[in-house]
């Protein structure tokens, strides 16, 4: 739903300025909305007091909303910038900057969560930690040593290195594919 309106408000700035927009300024448009939709979804789930530590499914919306985000800048740079054709390096590359960027504003936003707005969430994070490796089996000792290493890794700086890298890879892995059905080339 913050998609299409974002979609619409792009397309809507777009149509109104003639200028072409180069690709990175194409994809800082894309990424910053995209960034604000995923930025937006997580502050209500935090709002809502939904755990989502516990339920992991919650995370892949946000890969859903960097698709859409990816898919639709894209197609706008090809459409908009291109004059409606473009290889799949052009759109590799537009999507892939698009992904970056976004990964920057995530990553920005994952350490005001940790470090200002939810502060709890590391012990949440732990705990859910505890109780999966509780599950597992673990108990004494093994227990022990597995929440002592868990502990050293699950901090701000930690989580949001693993926030940039993470949707990096994934961010490049998705636009291969997003790449083959956006690219129009010239007969």
């Amino acid at each position: 739903m913050f998609t299409i309106f974002a979609y619409i408000l792009i397309n809507k700035n777009t149509e109104m300025t003639e200028q072409k927009t180069s690709m990175t300024q194409n994809a800082i448009n894309y990424s910053l909305v995209t960034g604000v939709i995923i930025i937006i979804f997580s502050l209500l789930l935090f709002i809502l007091d939904v755990d989502m530590y516990a339920n992991r499914s919650l995370g892949y919306v946000n890969y859903i909303i960097l698709i859409v985000g990816i898919f639709l800048g894209s197609k706008a740079y090809r459409n908009n910038t291109l004059g409606g054709y473009a290889t799949y390096g052009e759109v590799y590359g537009a999507g892939f900057l698009i992904v970056v960027f976004t990964a920057i504003v995530v990553t920005i936003y994952t350490y005001l969560y940790f470090t200002v707005i939810n502060t709890d969430a590391i012990s949440d994070i732990l705990r859910v930690t505890e109780q999966a490796m509780y599950d597992k089996g673990l108990d004494g000792e093994q227990l022990d040593t597995a929440l002592a290493v868990s502990k050293k890794f699950v901090n701000p700086i930690v989580l949001c290195l693993s926030t940039l890298f993470g949707f990096i890879i994934w961010g490049a892995i998705i636009t291969v594919v997003i790449s083959f059905f956006v690219k129009k080339e010239q007969n």
